[in-house]
């Protein structure tokens, strides 16, 4: 294992020694190489910027200034892909190693491409799991999911990420500190809630025995602690905070549920929106803000 990870990254250092080697990286789609999301502690990155950031070194490993010798897993030494976006306050050395790392990126990015479109890199056990997948989150609090940089997915973001000159958040103005989305928590559930199914769950069609009309805090009440009044789900309580698997709102949402037929009946949520929905159950479903007990 250790020898094919030191011959990889010799063949991604010989690669590097010739700017511009490597495949083509394609057209850029800016839009989608700037869009942020917000690591666990609220700071932002952009996603080609997380994936690197949580595959290639993250400060703890392979391609980090910051690590020497073993635990370095064979990366040539200087080769060094730091992109972590840094806090108010940080250092000037982490400054400028985030700095260093962003403009190496840009500079090697046809040779980077070129190891990760093959498969060559990242090696199996070193940055095929990133160290924080799973607690980034959107700008609207919605989770989001990290793509494996080997993945299909993970690739096509990296590749129009590299394409676009590898943008990187250095030391971003805007921090969202992570309790930002607690209060706002009912208004991203409520806005995936609205868009797809108040049409049938509203004052004028009230199928399920119950509606989503009125503003956040009026469906946030009808919802909490409510007892279905269906044929099919009777006696079942819609929401109870905590407890996700006693929810009728999630188990519904499931595609095989305990009662009746998944919802919505236009087409499943997408994961990521079920996730957000039950994660904010599971937190204890908290009221919107301004919302008197």
């Amino acid at each position: 294992m250790l020898g094919n990870l030191s011959r990889n990254l010799a063949i991604l250092a010989i690669a590097v020694l010739g700017v511009g080697c490597g495949p083509d990286l394609g057209q850029c789609d800016m839009a989608h190489a700037v869009r942020v999301i917000y690591d666990a502690q609220g700071m932002p990155y952009h996603e080609g910027q997380a994936m690197v950031h949580e595959s290639c070194g993250g400060g703890n490993f392979c391609h980090s200034a910051a690590q020497a010798g073993k635990s370095r897993l064979g990366a040539p030494a200087g080769l060094d892909f730091d992109v972590r976006t840094q806090p108010p306050g940080a250092s000037p050395l982490d400054v400028q190693r985030t700095q260093a790392g962003a403009a190496r990126v840009g500079e090697w990015a046809r040779a980077i491409w070129g190891q990760v479109e093959a498969d060559l890199m990242p090696p199996q056990g070193a940055g095929r799991t990133p160290r924080a997948r799973g607690g980034w989150q959107s700008a609207q609090c919605l989770r989001q999911e990290l793509p494996a940089i080997e993945t299909p997915e993970g690739k096509r973001k990296l590749r129009n990420w590299l394409a676009c000159g590898a943008p990187t958040l250095i030391t971003p103005t805007l921090i969202v500190p992570p309790v930002s989305c607690q209060g706002a928590g009912f208004a991203a559930v409520n806005a995936i809630l609205q868009s797809r199914c108040s049409q049938c769950h509203g004052s004028a069609m009230t199928s399920g025995m119950f509606d989503l009309e009125g503003d956040d805090c009026t469906a946030y009440r009808k919802l909490v602690g409510a007892v279905s009044t269906s044929l099919s789900c009777a006696t079942r309580i819609l929401l109870v905070p905590g407890d996700p698997a006693a929810s009728l709102l999630v188990d519904k949402l499931q595609p095989s549920p305990d009662c009746g037929v998944r919802m919505p009946l236009g087409g499943a949520l997408p994961q990521d929106q079920i996730d957000t929905i039950a994660d904010w159950v599971q937190a204890g479903a908290l009221a919107p803000p301004g919302c008197p007990p």
